[in-house]
């Protein structure tokens, strides 16, 4: 498959180079030989895409946090702990009990709802000890509080960190993390 797909790519790179100086239309029909040449790789993406628009454009439908019906063959248990893993940064026994204990659709409404979670008092106490988070937002460029930005940023990762490993609150942290990622912002 990858040799196949290398070919592909280099006999579109090639033709792109012959008519580079056609302008867009040869880039197009560059970009249309490489499509046509390496079809196949294409067609899952495109029978994924279809059915996905197909799903968002159904008026009133509404979304289900339950999983699809599963074939005989496939162990329910199976569909907990991929969700477990799905929403933690790392599946640990105690969770994995937990979504156990609590089926699919309870352990996934109680992540969605993370207010209900209590944390553990050692990660109370030890996310208390980190004076970035005890201090007013005004106070984080207080230079006598924090002297330096390291300082600052050390302080904050090693909380986000913390958070990610030991939280119970698992998918609120995956979600700090993708919308962090996504807004992402220079500290400095």
């Amino acid at each position: 498959m990858f040799i196949d797909q290398h070919s592909a790519d280099l006999a579109a790179q090639q033709q792109a180079d012959q008519h580079s100086s056609d302008g867009v239309k040869s880039r197009r029909q560059a970009i249309a030989t490489w499509a046509r040449a390496a079809g196949r790789a294409f067609a899952p993406a495109a029978a994924i895409g279809a059915a996905g628009a197909a799903v968002m454009s159904m008026p009133g439908q509404r979304a289900s946090a339950s999983p699809m019906d599963v074939p005989a063959d496939v162990d329910p248990g199976s569909l907990v702990a991929k969700l477990a893993s799905r929403v933690s940064f790392g599946v640990t026994p105690e969770l994995l009990a937990e979504a156990n204990t609590l089926g699919y659709d309870a352990f996934l409404e109680r992540q969605l709802n993370p207010e209900s979670i209590p944390e553990s008092a050692s990660t109370t106490a030890y996310l208390g000890a980190i004076p970035a988070l005890t201090v007013q937002p005004a106070q984080l460029w207080d230079e006598t509080l924090f002297p330096s930005d390291e300082l600052l940023a050390n302080q904050l990762t090693e909380a986000t960190i913390y958070r990610a490993s030991f939280s119970s609150r698992q998918l609120l942290e995956r979600m700090v993390e993708f919308w962090h990622d996504h807004f992402n912002f220079d500290l400095a």
